[in-house]
């Protein structure tokens, strides 16, 4: 069995270098770090976060080398959270002159290319909207997995409503048939406006192109 340990030091405020451990891979993904907000119950540090956001800057040993934390990494959910560490002044912020998720399709196809990520923009009849990023991942032997991997995306979904009598103003009102109110949706997550949904789709993106 492959030694699921990844060790790593990470220059932080104190002199000596702070040990960054993680265990295991995938959904099981553990970390550890011995910095004080490491030792306090295990809290999701910033060193921690940086490493899993790809950031090198300030690691010392081993300094040539994350490919291994990265590929672990995948499926784990440690990468929202290094994601959300990302601090506020880096971070991408609502997007301007963008009206659709059209827009946002068009934007981004420039960034793709030459990476092993694609998109795929879809639109329906009924003014549904989506947009897909893949990634074309590959075995150790240099074949391609059969399916693509779906990394993220974001999606207009028309609310639908009803005429429904309501007894109190003896009338009839439109409700919506879903408790869903918010019609543009992050990996499931409802955001409202399309500012707010495509600057957290672009937020994740960045992630994702930052650990490639």
């Amino acid at each position: 069995m492959p030694d699921l340990i990844l060790q790593y030091y990470v220059q932080g405020s104190a002199a000596k270098p702070y040990l960054v451990t993680f265990e295991d891979e995938g959904q099981g993904l553990k970390a550890f770090c011995s910095c004080p907000a490491g030792k306090r119950g295990g809290l999701f540090c910033k060193h921690v976060a940086a490493l899993l956001n790809g950031d090198v800057s300030k690691l010392v040993a081993p300094s040539d080398n994350i490919a291994d934390l990265i590929a672990r990494a995948d499926g784990s959910p440690l990468l929202e959270k290094a994601c959300a560490h990302i601090p506020a002044k880096q971070k991408i912020q609502p997007l301007a002159d963008v009206g659709s998720i059209k827009d946002i399709s068009d934007l981004i196809v420039p960034l793709l290319s030459k990476t092993k990520f694609w998109s795929e923009y879809e639109t329906k009849e009924d003014g549904y909207e989506s947009l897909t990023v893949f990634e074309r991942k590959m075995y150790k032997n240099g074949n391609f997995y059969k399916n693509p991997t779906r990394r993220t995306a974001i999606s207009y979904e028309p609310i639908v409503y009803l005429p429904v009598y309501d007894v109190e103003t003896d009338e009839m009102r439109d409700t919506a048939i879903e408790k869903r109110t918010l019609p543009y949706l992050v990996d499931g997550t409802n955001y409202g406006k399309i500012e707010t949904a495509g600057a957290k789709f672009m937020e994740k993106l960045k992630f994702i192109l930052a650990a490639r």
